[in-house]
């Protein structure tokens, strides 16, 4: 079962600005300066596409996918594998930017798990209460607080 990632008019909004602002200082100079040579054109226009690239595809590819044992967590190039045992308890979150995260949504929740580095990832599944209900099937002994 393959859950998606909701995303909030902020998160939009945020993404929105960045790349502008990365539009605007990689690729106006070349609107601007007289003669760019066509080497210069090349590299800012590319520098311009990979920044882009770097900055949507952890958000914009945001998946949650349940497999027989464990639930992997895709964010771009980031993935988690957290075995169903490992987890301990489920709370709502609204916390967008601090903490371990591969979310794209304030109304999320936090997955608390013993064999993670940080010990807990906010994900904000877009049928919320679905995940639960199926991260709940496969280990009954996840505690939630929401």
């Amino acid at each position: 079962m393959i859950f998606r990632s909701k995303m909030d008019r902020t998160v939009k909004i945020f993404l929105t600005i960045v790349i502008f602002i990365l539009a605007g200082v990689t690729l106006v100079p070349i609107l601007f300066v007289p003669k760019v040579p066509l080497e210069a054109i090349i590299i800012l226009s590319m520098t311009f596409l990979c920044s882009a690239i770097l900055i949507l595809w952890p958000v914009l590819h945001i998946k949650y996918i349940f497999y027989e044992d464990y639930l992997l967590i895709i964010g771009g190039p980031f993935r988690n594998k957290i075995t169903y045992e490992d987890i301990t308890r489920i709370e709502d979150s609204h916390d967008l930017w601090t903490g371990y995260r591969i979310l794209s949504s304030k109304n999320g929740i936090e997955i608390f798990y013993k064999s993670g580095f940080w010990g807990s990832i906010k994900i904000s599944p877009d049928n919320k209460q679905k995940f639960i209900n199926e991260l709940l099937k496969r280990n009954k002994l996840i505690k939630t607080r929401q």
